[in-house]
């Protein structure tokens, strides 16, 4: 290995077997035949190649040896308990949990977030301890981190920050509430929806979030988020910004596979005018998430695929 430019060699040293300068990584050496002999330098950076790659495996072998993943599960079974938790996964991915998700959560009341480890609390008062160091919490915390860093991409940074500063998830009485350290409200821009071009029946323009609860309700064919607080979303009109608060929310799949997403907003219209009239206090949306593909046989013929959501079901695996 030569330098084109000798000026800018830093040897300083000399060869025992010649005169030629040695620069202080034994590869600098413009003058010397010995080290610079054919194939010498290459044979040289092989080496060290070698050895960085043989030191790192070391490391790491050495450091699994040390922190091996452990798998962690209650000490003992809970028959019956909350299914809460359970439901509000089932509604907001739209999809059955797994069976190791349902061992998991069942008769759970809380699941609290310190650092990067997860704690489990059961009705039982039986407390469950998910380190990043065992598999389940190794993937609760990359399902999480998953969950941020879509919200972030799709939502802005906003976004991103109340998914990061979430401490618990609490089933108190009746109600599931959140909570999450930073501001007491935020402002989530849901312009990015009419980029992607989903079905959406209403035109949003931006969400404000403030202290999130809610109710889960599993008296129908499938769970549903019902009598939410804490989520207003703002609705462009043609002349106006209309504030509407969401009250209600469900995913599913319908007979035909087609998932389905309902959600009802607060009725702007006063109450008194509501009773007077006759009008439900909520209004109801109902939409199909389109597929990829219409026709099968026929890759082609696509509809505009709605992008993936991540929900808390990416936190089981």
């Amino acid at each position: 290995m030569r330098h084109q430019d000798r000026s800018t060699c830093n040897a300083r040293r000399q060869c025992r077997r010649c005169s030629a300068r040695i620069g202080k990584s034994r590869i600098c050496a413009p003058d010397c035949r010995h080290l610079n002999g054919p194939g010498q330098a290459v044979h040289f950076c092989s080496l060290i190649f070698f050895l960085a790659l043989a030191t790192s495996i070391t490391i790491a072998l050495a450091a699994q040896a040390q922190n091996p993943n452990k798998e962690v599960d209650w000490e003992t079974a809970i028959a019956g308990g909350p299914r809460d938790f359970l439901d509000l996964i089932q509604a907001l991915a739209g999809r059955d949990p797994k069976p190791e998700t349902v061992e998991l959560l069942q008769g759970v009341t809380q699941i609290a977030r310190k650092g990067d480890s997860f704690e489990l609390t059961r009705a039982d008062q039986s407390v469950l301890q998910l380190a990043p160091d065992s598999d389940r919490g190794a993937k609760w915390l990359e399902g999480w981190s998953k969950i941020e860093s879509t919200a972030q991409e799709d939502f802005g940074d906003t976004a991103g920050s109340f998914i990061r500063n979430i401490s618990a998830i609490t089933k108190r009485g009746s109600r599931i509430e959140i909570d999450r350290s930073g501001p007491s409200e935020l402002m989530v821009d849901l312009k990015t929806l009419i980029k992607k071009k989903l079905p959406i029946p209403i035109r949003l323009k931006s969400a404000r979030i403030g202290k999130v609860s809610l109710q889960v309700d599993s008296r129908g064919s499938h769970p549903a988020l019902k009598d939410i607080e804490g989520i207003r979303v703002y609705v462009s009109t043609a002349a106006i910004v209309l504030p509407l608060d969401l009250k209600e929310f469900s995913k599913w799949k319908n007979g035909d596979g087609k998932k389905m997403i309902f959600f009802a907003i607060k009725n702007p219209v006063p109450a008194p005018v509501r009773s007077f009239l006759g009008i439900p206090p909520n209004i109801p949306f109902t939409f199909a998430l389109p597929r990829k593909h219409d026709n099968t046989n026929d890759p082609s013929e696509t509809s505009q695929q709605a992008p993936d959501v991540n929900t808390p079901q990416d936190l089981i695996h």
